[in-house]
């Protein structure tokens, strides 16, 4: 995600046009992507939003096996981000720390 909008690598889904500068404090997708072949009623959904002070995002990944199916195995979800280094000007400085996770619900 860059100031203007969300982008990928390889192939596969759609990315939106939701950058930094348009997020809210409410969830807006950023990328969808549907299953293919036996999957083709799966859908994974990536949200973002700004934390309740501006300061942060807060991704929400949504991962939605097809209508009455189960998943079974290990669903693994890697992620990457990129931060400043640490920042000065003047008397102020920005620190960024590496982001963390919460599972809120087992598929």
């Amino acid at each position: 995600m860059d100031h203007t909008q969300t982008t990928q690598s390889g192939s596969g889904g759609t990315p939106t046009a939701i950058g930094y500068y348009d997020l809210s404090t409410s969830y807006q997708t950023i990328f969808s992507q549907t299953g293919s072949g036996a999957y083709t009623d799966a859908t994974l959904v990536i949200e973002a939003r700004y934390g309740a002070s501006g300061a942060y995002i807060e991704v929400r990944i949504t991962l939605t096996p097809g209508s009455g199916r189960s998943v079974d195995g290990t669903t693994t979800i890697t992620t990457q981000y990129r931060k400043l280094d640490n920042q000065a000007s003047g008397a102020e400085t920005l620190t960024i720390t590496a982001p963390t996770y919460s599972l809120v619900g087992a598929l």
